[in-house]
């Protein structure tokens, strides 16, 4: 029989219990649609699990969404098949951007042209019409009959004139004509055609329907069976309940209200407000109530606001017992430890109800996007059988599900970017792009090295450079550099001077050339479609354009194709726009990008709802449905519940009436429903101490309520009633407190136990990294030069790991930098005076090699380039002058082998002056590693006779005088060198030079103090204890002990009695 029939209660099973009732009267024919509206995939995944358990199976059943199943009903009635997306705001959007243009200049639309007006990209002016079409559309659903006034001429300000030009030639289609007139059609008899709508209606679960669904609903009643089945937290009438703050600002208007429960009260607005509503369509209403029982707190809670209690004021307060963990809640540091408590706490519940399953746990938070990479990897890293629990993710966002989809997203980013270059390294990496361009590993490291070495920073070109309004400079930009990779390739520039104001990048070597194809195969379509999008463009070219960029990067496989077909389709509804909906105007790429970053990131809702496993999505899909556990994370004071923030000129917040939407009350419910929803247990997380100094941070405001309700209305004889449900968790999962007794913390990890263990079992000692020397050294290394013998004794430690243990600990950069240089840092500074100086003492021209620089990009562009340059010129031509002095008549290198200690040395002495040997930095000071350089060549040197060698720095200068006992030093230095082949010494260079410098000028007073301030030095210094290989050799122990002292004389009290005083 017609009518509407509303059944409710406060147990969802319960309203399958009375769908199932109703299901049970087939419909007249087997071929007959069942048609079920719900409001998510959730529950039409839950429903249908349900419905298949009771009736064996089910099938032939449709579950709309309300929106779509009322225009069903309008096309059913109708006779029309209007097309829903005209008046749709993705639709809208475009038509009131195309409309602006020419209303703009009407004095009412003044403000609106003020906005919009100089915007060449014209995004602003498209997101505004996105804005205008989300309100557009909220008012066709809220605020109907004051849009259908809106069809008449008199229009009283812009919104008006708008939606005027916007339905203008359309006014059938849009939503509040067709709800007019379908209303009408129904009220006057019009329609009598019931085989052309569903025998019989169902609409499940549905938390609110707004009056204009409530509307058709009620008319289609007139016509056919609905039924409507909703959650109602109380059997009680509470539509008078407001919160106790409430009743205190409406003053003696306070006493026609009551707050019953203080939770209902306060999160159950929305849902007070659908009830009060829905009662007045009703034709028939069949309460269907189960009265929890109060057995622990979760349940008691629920009982009192199925009875509309005030637990400690309408009925006394309940003692809550130490082992109840019905509602728990969890303060943690981060999202990581949410996620790792979660598991741990879930371990828990398995081993404490035996017929708990993973698919009776439903997880929700807020933001599935922030916690979905942590839950992978959290539940993914687990081995045990018992500790892997099975889980699905739902709600996760195409771009961050689709790899195809999140790297066409970048390029697209990208190509109306600066082009860094760490924006290219990024994408380089990605592995589909690799698969199209054929790189390996391999290839993206020389690239970065490539993009260092040559100091490509940002922009194409200097063209490219002007499109943001800066100077156009070539240096560090991308062509700048490719420029200098392929004149590398072409010719090798032994002389470092530019070819024609380029600088040949010498380190291109043969079997380079094929890693540089790939990334210019890449680069050159790259910088054509950058050129290309600065265009406007019509909808149908910006969508062959799109083909086109995903042909040329992205990889067409088995894999990928289902994500670019996903693309391609997005891509081709801009054609569809245009097409079918008028859309001429040319736009800009910025439109484009922000088009498409909304639509290729909707939400999938399709997959990961009740799979077997523990469920994890946002709030709303799986909003008042029934699991045992209800987990709720996230629920952080800065996050939930959202805030509705309406526009300035949005009418609805202006004049607000009962039903309407609001974010902050819709999630204030959604968190009541959890209540009323879990039947076992309702678990709660939250960031609520700072990962920084532990400080405290408050939960949701929900969380706070329901913090207060406990406090106010259960007692414990002891202690708190939070101190039994709020647990704190520690910043690490393996503090010791997991582990402790009666602890009421969980950690189900053995690693995690293992690693408190020892921590607690043992104590550190440290230990030599070598506790037995290596055995004697192959023939192989006693055959040595003078270069090795230097190395060795440049950093002993560093030659032993790289030479005897093949470990290299020196740390790669792998980062690229995005600014160009503003200044010169030191090591920079250094080189270019060294070059500098070098080219002076070659007798080269400096004009040249400052060109070479010039070109090079290390230094900032414009004049500051040249000021710098000059500044460091000035420096090293008064640096060369002192030089001079001693550059005077050059010999021939010496070569020549010798035998020492079973020892093969071969030797090449070089840079021999008049003088001596002479050795120069363009540096401030000389360092211990260069003395002793220069030591180990001087005593070479003296073998053939008494010879002098000179260091000279900028600001120093270091004499060698003659010695004469050049080949026993030779020798102690050799055993000093055999016994670091075997284990690491405690030879320092720096330290231990610093220690005999003291120990000579100031004797042996405080002179291991001195070293030891040297080897210490400060937060603001790079000192040699910093050193990966001392730090991994030495940890724990003080190097600086008597076989360092020993060391230190040995090697460097030779070399400190051998300088001369000036």
């Amino acid at each position: 029989m017609p009518g509407l029939k509303l059944y409710h209660g406060n147990r969802l099973e319960k309203l399958v219990d009375a769908l199932v009732c109703v299901l049970e009267t087939p419909l007249s024919s087997p071929f007959k649609t069942e048609v079920i509206v719900v409001q998510s995939k959730g529950m039409e995944r839950w429903l249908s699990i349900k419905l298949a358990e009771r009736f064996g199976i089910w099938a032939n059943c449709i579950f709309p969404f309300l929106d779509n199943f009322v225009w069903e009903m309008f096309k059913c009635v109708l006779k029309e098949a209007h097309d829903i997306e005209f008046f749709s705001p993705q639709i809208m959007s475009w038509r009131i951007m195309d409309i602006l243009k020419t209303l703009k200049e009407k004095p009412e639309f003044e403000q609106i042209k003020h906005y919009i007006d100089e915007d060449e990209s014209q995004l602003k002016t498209f997101q505004l019409s996105e804005q205008i079409a989300n309100i557009f559309d909220s008012y066709t659903i809220y605020r109907p009959e004051m849009v259908y006034k809106w069809n008449g001429q008199n229009y009283a300000g812009w919104q008006q004139i708008l939606w005027h030009h916007l339905i203008k030639g359309h006014e059938e289609k849009n939503r509040v004509f067709v709800l007019y007139k379908f209303l009408k059609m129904i009220e006057r008899n019009f329609f009598n055609d019931k085989n052309e709508l569903p025998e019989r209606i169902s609409i499940f679960g549905i938390s609110s329907i707004p009056d204009y669904y409530l509307n058709v609903i009620k008319a289609i009643s007139r016509l056919i069976d609905v039924h409507v089945f909703f959650l109602n937290p109380t059997y009680k009438f509470w539509g008078d309940i407001v919160p106790e703050r409430i009743i205190r600002k409406r003053g003696n208007m306070g006493c026609y209200f009551k707050t019953g429960n203080a939770l209902l009260a306060s999160m159950g607005k929305m849902g007070r407000d659908f009830f009060d509503t829905i009662i007045e369509y009703s034709d028939e209403e069949y309460e269907l109530f189960d009265e929890p029982e109060p057995q622990n707190l979760l349940t008691t809670i629920q009982y009192d606001i199925y009875h509309l209690l005030q637990r400690g004021k309408d009925i006394k307060k309940t003692i809550i017992s130490d082992e109840d963990l019905s509602i728990q809640v969890h303060s943690c540091h981060s999202p990581l430890r949410e996620i790792e408590v979660l598991h741990n706490n879930l371990l828990f519940l398995f081993e404490r109800y035996n017929d708990l399953k993973p698919k009776d746990i439903l997880v929700m938070t807020p933001n599935i996007e922030a916690y979905a990479p942590f839950i992978s990897a959290v539940f993914e890293r687990q081995e045990g059988e018992k500790e892997k629990i099975p889980y699905s993710i739902s709600d996760r966002r195409t771009s961050s599900e689709s790899p195809v989809v999140n790297l066409f997203l970048k390029i697209l980013v990208l190509l109306k970017s600066r082009f860094y270059a760490s924006d290219i390294m990024d994408i380089l990496d990605d592995m589909l792009l690799k698969e199209k361009f054929k790189l390996n590993e391999g290839d993206t490291y020389r690239i970065l090295n490539w993009i260092n070495d040559t100091n490509i920073r940002w922009g194409i070109d200097e063209n490219h450079r002007e499109m943001f309004d800066l100077p156009g400079f070539k240096e560090n930009s991308w062509r700048a550099g490719i420029e200098r990779l392929l004149l590398g390739y072409a010719m090798f520039n032994k002389d470092g001077e530019p070819f024609k104001g380029i600088i040949p990048y010498n380190e291109m070597e043969g079997d380079y050339v094929e890693t540089l194809e790939k990334l210019l195969n890449f680069l050159y379509p790259l910088f054509d479609f950058s050129n290309k999008i600065s265009e406007y463009r019509t909808l149908d070219e910006w969508a062959d354009l799109l083909h086109s960029i995903i042909d040329t990067f992205i990889m067409v496989n088995d894999e990928t194709e289902r994500h670019i077909q996903f693309i391609r389709e997005t891509i081709q509804n801009l054609k569809k726009i245009r097409q079918s909906y008028g859309i001429e105007s040319p736009v800009s790429f910025y439109v484009i990008l922000h088009y498409l970053k909304g639509r290729l990131n909707i939400r999938e809702y399709k997959t990961g709802f009740i799979t077997g496993g523990v469920t994890f999505c946002e709030m709303l899909p799986m909003r008042s449905i029934p699991f045992k556990v209800i987990a709720l994370i996230g629920m952080n004071n800065d996050t939930y519940p959202r805030e509705s923030k309406p526009l300035g000129f949005d009418l609805i917040a202006k004049h607000p009436r009962r039903g309407d939407r609001s974010l902050r009350d819709e999630d204030r419910y959604i968190f009541l429903e959890a209540i009323i929803s879990a039947r076992l247990c309702l678990y709660i997380s939250y960031i609520g101490q700072s990962i920084k100094d532990n400080s405290e941070i408050p939960p949701s405001v929900v969380v706070s309520e329901l913090f207060d309700y406990i406090e106010k209305g259960f007692y414990h004889p002891e202690k708190r009633p939070l101190d039994i449900i709020l647990k704190r968790h520690p910043l690490q999962p393996f503090s010791p407190r997991y582990f402790q007794k009666d602890t009421l913390i969980y950690n189900y990890s053995k690693e995690d136990y293992e690693t408190v263990k020892k921590r607690l079992e043992t104590t550190y000692r440290p230990s030599p990294f070598i506790v037995k020397p290596l055995k004697d050294t192959s023939s192989e290394i006693r055959n040595i030069t003078s270069s090795e013998l230097k190395r060795f004794f440049q950093h002993p430690v560093k030659y032993f790991f790289n030479n005897r243990l093949g470990i290299f600990l020196d740390e790669i950069d792998l980062t690229v930098k995005d600014d160009e240089p503003m200044e010169l840092n030191t090591l920079d500074e250094f080189k270019i005076k060294q070059r500098l100086i070098e080219h002076l003492v070659s007798s080269k021209d400096l004009d040249k090699i400052k060109n070479a620089i010039s070109a090079e990009g290390i230094l900032p562009p414009g004049s500051p380039r040249k000021v710098l340059l000059d500044n460091v010129s000035f420096e090293v031509e008064d640096f060369f002058k002192d030089l001079q002095v001693y550059l005077k008549d050059k010999k021939d290198p010496i070569d020549f082998n010798m035998e020492v200690n079973n020892f093969n040395i071969s030797i090449r002495l070089e840079e021999i002056y008049g003088y001596g040997l002479i050795r120069y930095r363009a540096s401030k000071d000389i360092r211990a590693r260069h003395l002793i350089d220069l030591w180990i060549d001087h005593l070479f040197f003296n073998l053939f006779g008494e010879n002098s060698s000179l260091f000279l720095s900028i600001k120093q200068k270091c004499n060698f005088m003659p010695v004469d006992d050049a080949r026993e030093l030779i020798t102690r230095l050799l055993v000093v060198y055999n016994e670091g082949l075997k284990a690491p010494i405690k030879l320092f260079p720096e330290t231990s030079y610093a220690y005999t410098k003291h120990l000579k000028e100031k004797g042996d007073y405080n002179a291991l103090k001195s070293a030891r301030g040297k080897w210490e030095g400060n937060d603001f210094q790079y000192t040699e204890s910093k050193d990966p290989y001392y730090q991994v050799c030495f940890k724990g122990i003080d190097p600086l002990d008597e076989a360092f002292v020993q060391l230190a004389k040995e090697v460097f009290g030779p070399l400190v009695d051998a300088i001369k005083n000036e």
